[in-house]
Order: structure tokens, then C-alpha cells, then sequence
């Protein structure tokens, strides 16, 4: 009995070891993706859309609170967080409905500079450029009426307004789009005391209808870039033909514009006369391409996460050793594709987007990409480098309903070698199982002929060759069963159920397949065995 024993404990390691790929155990050994990572929660809906690190390494966070879910009223929300996650100050505020502060940036004093818009996704929409000193108190405010800015719009139709602060010359310039009358693209120069010292309206190339403005960044040798939507028409599906690159010179001069051939959303300059942005592919935003100021493509990747809905690159930031760090989010089919912490698995019926974060050189090759994932969904609003190198990552989450978004803020990312995919392992369970099965009912057989009852049980079936053919039959059945619904045989309507379940799913589907093909090697093993003794 000591044999029969040996396989029954071989069998038992066998289940507890599934169990435990199941549950992921391995990736819980996982070393930590940060240093710390905090959620500001809030009873309302609170959204990230711009951060910015100051030189004491706070974190300083813009965006809206939605506090009535009924009417999507929004107030002006701002957040500072000190360099260890302590919440230092929230100021929230409205000057009507649709508040949104959508841009942030700070000078060497640490004070704030900050854009929002009054009415956003509203006809006449006003801008609003404001000096916040450290504490939050609101120094000077500046209008510019006659805005468009839409929020959570399609990225080709996205209205920007935004501002960069000047540290070489303590000055701002603010850019974003005119609606009064037309569509023009409007760039300011602002001093600190928030004087314009000039602004340009630009309504595009000369055979054009006007511009929107959707990108700007400065440039250390071309002056302000910036990257509109050429307007073609009141069509409201289509309102633009195509898009376009400006560049002015830092008094407002138009020095050159050319006709955009792939769609840039946004951009930074990674040397003399070349930049590198997110284009589109036919995967979605995934692409990342690297450009001159011709707009001569240099180089280009896409970024592939495996299945998924779409993949969204929002920006890009470079650190001390110059490689490029890009954010943005997936929108996965797969079940865990995205990782928790210890690189647990989440999987949900209805895929919400959750943080991208991605690695490339100056010379546009591709390094690395992971997942950052926050509650049920999360979305970023921008990532900085602080003084000690700390790549740090802010953003909005929620655990529960999308209407209850809360503030994140995660302290040194890094990105860690993804582990070795454990799960797969469970390819071979069937395989194992079936020959440890067979190994224990051959030792019940020797038994029986011994004249031994197996469990109290005397019979003639009780033979290898039965064992193995019902064994077949049996599990042939439940592939059948199992494929045909959680994979079935094409739909152009929609995913099978499979995508939406976890990989140890089709591991064990896959292992069963493999399984069978063991049993049938199995079953010509024993005939041809039964055939040799008669």
C-alpha cells in the first residue's frame, strides 16, 4: 500500500499546487512597484487633469470636484501633497458651473501658476490664469473670454488650454483657442504680475477656416511649438480636414507652419531640431514616433500590450539620464494584463482603463512599459521627475463607481522585471494528473488480482484498460463542453467569454487539451500491451 499511498500524496501536491498558481502566490514574492502610493479619498468625484512637482518635491495636483452628480456641476479643485504623501492643503472654489482647472506649473519660489476654464463643454467658455503663492492663496487672476475647452473629448477634436512658465526670464505664456467669432489659435506672454506683455491670434494656414489649437511645448531653439486642428467646416462629426505645426518666436512672431501628415497629440524635444510624440496607429495611440522640426519621421515603434480595446500615450518626461518616460492608459481585454501591487492578477466583466507608464531612449528605442493599477480604473494626469530623481505619478481612481473618482499619487515608480509567468504552469496538470490517476489505478489492479478490495470494492472493471477509456470519454466531453462556451467558433459581434476570465482559465483549458492527447498515448500503450500478453 505504500505506492498506492505515494500517488495519492502526489495527487494532493498536485491540487495545492494549482491552488496556489491560481491565486497567483508567486507574484506575491513580487518586490514592491514604489515607494508609496496614496489616494486622496473624498466623498465626491474628484478628477486629476495636470500635476507639477516643486523644488521642495510637493506635488501639486489640478483638476475638478464634481459635487453634484445630478446637474455635472464642477468647481476649481487644487491639491498639494508634501514629498512624503502628506496632504499639506486642498482649495476648492467656483466662480459658476463647469469650473475646471486644467494646467499647472511653478516658478523657482515655489509659487503656483495655474489655468482653468469657467463653462467647459459649454458655449462661451472663460479662461482663467491665476498666481497661487505656496500656501494656496490666489495673488492675481486674469480672464480670456471666448474659449473652447471640452473635457474628456475625442483626442482628435481635443481643445487645449494650458500654459508654460518661462524660469529663464520669470515670464508665462498661455495658449489656447478662440470661439468669438471664429477659430483662431491664441498665444500670450504674460509677466509675473500677470500683465500681458503681447498675444498673438493665429487663424491658421492660409488656406484654412481657422485652428484649434490641441499641443504646445517650448522649444530651446524653435520658440513655441504648438500643434492645431486645421477647421474645415460646421460639420459636426467632422469639423477638421486635417492638422498643422506653428512655431513662434518668443515675441510672437509666426516663424514657420507646416501641414501635419500623421496626428500628434502632444510632444517633447529630445535634442537640436527634434522632438518625439504619440501617433495614432491602427491600434489606437499607441505608436510612438520620433520627428525633426520638417516633420521628417527619424524613427518610429508601436507600443503592443497584447489584446486590448485601446491604448491612449498622453505625454512623455525625461530624466537625468535622459531616457523618455511616457504615460497615458490601456484599456485591456485580457485578464491579467494589468498588475496590482505584487503583480496580482485583475480582471473585470467590463475593462476599464488603467495606467500606462512607458521607457524609451532619446534615439526613439523602445525600453520598457508597465501597468500601474488603482481600484477598478484609473487614468493619469501627468508624471514628474523631483529633484532626488523619484519618478512620480499622479492621477485619478476609484474602487467603486466611475462618478466617485478619487486624487492618486504614487512616490519613486520603478519598473521592475515582469515575473515569470507562473501560471502557464498549470499547462501541465491534466498531463500529471492523468498519468499519477493511471499510475494509482495500475496499483489498484495489481491489488485486485492479489485478491485485495479496493476502498471495499470487488469488481472486473476494475482493470487498466477500462480505467484509461472512461477517463478519455470523459474528459474529451468536457473540452467539448468547456470550448464551446467559453471559446465557442467565431463571432464578429462580440469577444468570446474567455477574454473576460483570468489566465489560469485557459491554462487548465489548454492542459485539458493536453490531457486527452496523454490519455489517447496512454490508452495504445495499454492495448498494445493487453494484445502482447494474449
Amino acid at each position: 500500500m505504500e505506492r498506492t499511498t505515494g500517488y495519492l500524496f502526489l495527487i494532493m501536491i498536485l491540487l495545492l499546487s494549482s491552488v496556489l498558481l491560481i491565486v497567483d502566490f508567486p507574484g506575491s514574492l513580487a518586490p514592491p512597484r514604489s515607494e508609496k502610493e496614496i489616494v486622496l479619498r473624498s466623498e465626491y468625484n474628484d478628477v486629476s487633469t495636470d500635476m507639477t512637482v516643486d523644488s521642495q518635491g510637493n506635488v501639486i495636483i489640478v483638476g475638478g470636484r464634481m459635487e453634484d452628480t445630478q446637474t455635472s456641476t464642477a468647481r476649481f479643485h487644487i491639491v498639494k501633497v508634501s514629498s512624503s504623501g502628506e496632504e499639506i492643503w486642498t482649495k476648492t472654489w467656483n466662480n459658476s458651473l463647469f469650473n475646471m482647472l486644467v494646467s499647472v506649473e511653478v516658478d523657482s519660489l515655489n509659487n503656483i501658476f495655474i489655468t482653468g476654464v469657467e463653462g467647459f463643454n459649454q458655449e462661451n467658455t472663460t479662461g482663467h490664469v491665476m498666481k497661487l503663492s505656496p500656501d494656496g492663496v490666489i495673488e492675481w487672476e486674469v480672464e480670456y473670454a471666448g474659449l473652447a475647452y471640452e473635457w474628456y473629448d475625442w483626442p482628435q477634436v481635443k481643445y487645449f488650454f494650458g500654459l508654460e512658465f518661462d524660469s529663464a526670464n520669470d515670464t508665462i505664456y498661455v495658449v489656447g483657442s478662440l470661439r468669438d467669432g471664429g477659430h483662431r489659435t491664441l498665444i500670450a506672454k504674460l509677466d509675473s504680475s500677470g500683465f500681458e506683455l503681447w498675444r498673438t491670434e493665429w487663424e491658421g494656414p492660409s488656406d484654412s477656416n481657422g485652428t484649434d489649437v490641441a499641443a504646445f511645448w517650448m522649444s530651446s531653439q524653435e520658440g513655441l511649438v504648438v500643434r492645431c486642428n486645421i477647421y474645415g467646416g460646421d460639420d459636426p462629426v467632422h469639423p477638421y480636414t486635417g492638422s498643422c505645426m506653428a512655431s513662434f518666436a518668443l515675441n510672437g512672431t509666426l516663424m514657420w507652419n507646416r501641414t501635419v501628415r500623421d496626428y500628434i497629440w502632444t510632444g517633447i524635444e529630445t535634442g537640436t531640431n527634434e522632438f518625439v510624440t504619440p501617433t495614432d496607429s491602427w491600434r489606437g495611440y499607441n505608436q510612438v514616433t520620433r520627428f525633426n522640426y520638417e516633420l521628417e519621421e527619424i524613427s518610429s515603434f508601436d507600443l503592443d500590450v497584447g489584446e486590448y480595446y485601446s491604448i491612449s500615450i498622453d505625454g512623455f518626461g525625461l530624466n537625468d539620464t535622459e531616457n523618455i518616460i511616457g504615460y497615458g492608459t490601456v484599456t485591456s481585454l485580457k485578464a491579467g494584463d494589468s498588475v496590482k501591487k505584487g503583480y496580482s492578477a485583475l480582471f473585470s466583466p467590463v475593462p476599464h482603463p488603467q495606467t500606462l507608464v512607458l521607457s524609451c531612449s532619446t534615439s526613439g528605442e523602445f525600453q520598457w512599459y508597465d501597468f500601474l493599477v488603482l481600484g477598478q480604473m484609473s487614468e493619469p494626469c501627468g508624471m514628474r521627475f523631483d529633484s532626488d530623481n523619484r519618478l512620480i505619478i499622479a492621477g485619478h481612481t476609484n474602487e467603486g463607481s466611475i462618478g466617485e473618482n478619487d486624487i492618486y499619487v504614487v512616490f519613486g515608480f520603478r519598473q521592475t522585471p515582469f515575473p515569470l509567468p507562473y501560471q502557464t504552469l498549470l499547462i501541465g496538470f491534466f498531463p500529471l494528473f492523468n498519468i499519477i490517476i493511471i499510475a494509482l489505478i495500475s496499483e489498484f489492479e495489481v491489488l485486485y488480482a492479489k485478491g485485495r478490495s479496493i476502498f471495499g470494492v470487488r469488481s472486473p472493471d476494475w482493470n487498466l484498460r477500462n480505467a484509461v477509456k472512461r477517463l478519455l470519454l470523459a474528459q474529451a466531453i468536457s473540452l467539448i463542453f468547456l470550448f464551446t462556451y467559453l471559446v465557442g467558433f467565431g463571432s464578429a459581434t462580440f469577444p468570446a467569454p474567455i477574454v473576460y476570465l483570468p489566465h489560469w482559465v485557459l491554462a487548465l483549458l489548454l492542459s485539458l487539451s493536453f490531457g486527452i492527447l496523454t490519455l489517447g498515448l496512454l490508452f495504445l500503450r495499454v492495448r498494445s500491451r493487453e494484445r502482447t500478453r494474449v
